[in-house]
């Protein structure tokens, strides 16, 4: 090999590390630097009958609208099921019970520390009760067989006696909340039985219904009050108003009026033949044993016969159920 072309490959090795070098000298590299992202993407809650609820997302607000009709009552705490922006971190975490309540706040952590707060609002979505008609009736004080029937005369009504409620109002405003016997979505209906005592005679009563979270009060007085000379005072069980669970061979007080004034033919669940056994009545109370045979299961209603003697010396026999919140027999 001649000098020239060892000059020649030298300077090609010279040209060949000098272009590594340099090509090294270029090359980038790339750092990953923490998100800024924090985000809600998703915030649903699940019901109890296989659905859930979605929540709206509104940059920092959450907005949860509650509907009784189709989901029941509000609950009071909620177990959401959350997905956030990737490499972020939410507190409370998805499915974490928490209490319910509106202005409550979530937040939001990116992977840079930074944080965003969101605010839940809660909105009840159900439907407003509203009188479709408003007929005027006529009411005895007394054992009778007129009451309160706002029968197809209403609308929106939350078909549970748990959560609808009826009063009538007198010309002072006094409230007096009347038993509901039967109830669906466009009806309300009442027995006679607790105008005994409670009712003025001759007076006009306006009408109130409760339903859910919504109220709805008669543009005019419905119902008028007249005496029923020939009867004496009747008895009237109040609703229950709290759930109650007894076990067969224990007691429970009923409360109520006038239940010491004439004789009880029976008093029983509705879902048995099988009567209670009365321990002691009172003015105000009745004293009731479950007995150690009696049938197992739930009721909305208490059935009790009585008979009344009026005045006249005539005697009145019926039936009545007073509807209120449910009693469960258990073993």
């Amino acid at each position: 090999m001649n000098i020239e072309t060892k000059h020649i490959l030298k300077l090609a090795i010279f040209m060949l590390i000098g272009m590594a070098f340099s090509i090294g000298g270029c090359k980038k590299e790339f750092v990953n630097l923490p998100s800024t992202h924090a985000e809600i993407e998703s915030f649903s809650i699940p019901l109890t009958n296989d659905t859930e609820s979605k929540v709206a997302i509104d940059q920092e607000n959450l907005t949860l609208y509650w509907s009784e009709e189709y989901w029941g009552t509000l609950p009071d705490s909620i177990a959401p099921i959350i997905i956030v922006s990737a490499n972020s971190t939410i507190t409370p975490g998805s499915g974490i019970k928490v209490a319910l309540t509106d202005g409550m706040t979530y937040s939001v952590t990116a992977a840079d520390g930074t944080t965003v707060t969101y605010t839940l609002k809660l909105v009840n979505n159900q439907a407003n009760p509203v009188f479709t008609k408003e007929v005027e009736q006529t009411l005895y004080r007394g054992f009778s067989t007129a009451g309160i029937n706002l029968n197809s005369a209403l609308d929106n009504i939350l078909w549970d006696v748990s959560k609808t409620r009826l009063y009538l109002i007198d010309p002072t405003g006094v409230e007096f909340r009347m038993p509901i016997t039967f109830i669906n979505t466009t009806s309300v209906s009442s027995s006679a039985v607790p105008y005994s005592g409670a009712l003025q005679s001759d007076t006009q009563y306006k009408v109130k219904i409760v339903s859910g979270y919504r109220s709805i009060e008669s543009s005019k007085a419905i119902f008028t009050t007249k005496s029923e000379s020939n009867v004496e005072q009747v008895p009237q069980l109040f609703n229950l108003e709290m759930p109650v669970s007894i076990k067969r061979g224990e007691t429970m007080v009923l409360k109520g009026r006038n239940l010491d004034v004439h004789l009880f033919n029976f008093i029983r669940l509705d879902f048995s033949v099988q009567n209670l056994e009365i321990i002691s009545i009172s003015s105000n109370e009745i004293t009731v044993k479950v007995p150690n045979d009696y049938p197992m299961g739930s009721s909305a209603s208490i059935l009790f016969s009585i008979s009344v003697t009026g005045q006249s010396g005539k005697i009145y026999r019926n039936q009545i159920s007073t509807a209120g919140t449910e009693i469960t027999v258990k073993e």
